[in-house]
C-alpha cells in the first residue's frame, strides 16, 4: 500500500456515496499495520478526515468517524507521539468537529474527545489540553447550549478540567468566576437511567471541589507568584 492508494481511498473514492462502506472497511483494515497506519498520520491527507466527517452525507460523515477514531486507538502510543508533536494543528481541527452543527459529528466528536483525555497513553496530551482557556469555554459553552444528549457529553471533558489538581491560575479563576453558572448548568443535565446514580456522586464531589479546592489552588498560585 503507497502513500498515493491511502489518499484515493481517504480522499476520492470516500466521496462517493456507493463506495464510502466498502472503502472504509478497506481503511480500517489498513489502520491495523502499524506502518500504514503512521503512513497517513504523517501525511497532509489525514487533515482530510476532519472534511470528510463534516460531509452532509451522513453515511459518508459517520464512516469517516470511524475510520478516523480506528486510526487513533488501533496503535495509541503510535498515535500519542504524533498528537504531542502536532497538538496545536491537530486540536484547532478538531474544534471544527465541536462546533459543527452536524448533530452526530458534534456528539462523536464529545465522546471521543473525552475517551482519549482518559486513556492512559494519552496522559500528555490530556494535561496539555486542561490547561486551555479556550477549550474550557468552550465545552462549558456546548454545556449550556446543547441538546441533552450533547451538553451530558461536554459534561464528561468538563470534569476533567473542574477536578484537575494542577489547574493553571487562569482555569481556577475562570472555574471560580463562573461557579453559580456551572452549578444551574449541571443541575439540568440528564444523565443516562442506568448512569443516575454515578451522575449523583460524580456531582457531589464535583461541586465540593469547585466550592473548596478550587479557591484553594487560586491561592497557591498567587503566592507562587
Amino acid at each position: 500500500m503507497t502513500a498515493n492508494q491511502l489518499k484515493m481511498m481517504c480522499e476520492n473514492r470516500y466521496r462517493i456515496q456507493a463506495l464510502a462502506f466498502t472503502n472504509g472497511k478497506m481503511l480500517r483494515e489498513c489502520f491495523r499495520v502499524m506502518s500504514l497506519g503512521k503512513l497517513m498520520l504523517e501525511s497532509e491527507d489525514f487533515y482530510k478526515f476532519f472534511d470528510l466527517m463534516q460531509l452532509v452525507a451522513f453515511e459518508i460523515s459517520s464512516d469517516a468517524f470511524i475510520s478516523f477514531t480506528k486510526l487513533l486507538t488501533e496503535h495509541r502510543l503510535m498515535s500519542a507521539n504524533f498528537l504531542e508533536k502536532n497538538y496545536e494543528k491537530f486540536f484547532s481541527s478538531f474544534k471544527t468537529l465541536m462546533d459543527s452543527d452536524n448533530y452526530v459529528t458534534k456528539l462523536s466528536s464529545l465522546r471521543f474527545l473525552s475517551s482519549m483525555l482518559l486513556d492512559k497513553y494519552f496522559f500528555n496530551i490530556m494535561t496539555s489540553y486542561v490547561q486551555e482557556i479556550s477549550y474550557l469555554k468552550t465545552i462549558m459553552v456546548i454545556m449550556a447550549e446543547g441538546s441533552p444528549v450533547v451538553s451530558f457529553a461536554a459534561y464528561q471533558t468538563f470534569k476533567i478540567f473542574a477536578v484537575n489538581p494542577d489547574a493553571s491560575l487562569r482555569i481556577a479563576k475562570t472555574l471560580q468566576r463562573n461557579k453559580s453558572r456551572i452549578f444551574s448548568i449541571i443541575e439540568k443535565l440528564s444523565p443516562p437511567s442506568d448512569s443516575e446514580e454515578k451522575f449523583l456522586e460524580e456531582n457531589s464531589y464535583l461541586k465540593n471541589y469547585l466550592n473548596v479546592d478550587v479557591p484553594k489552588i487560586i491561592t497557591q498560585r498567587i503566592e507562587k507568584k
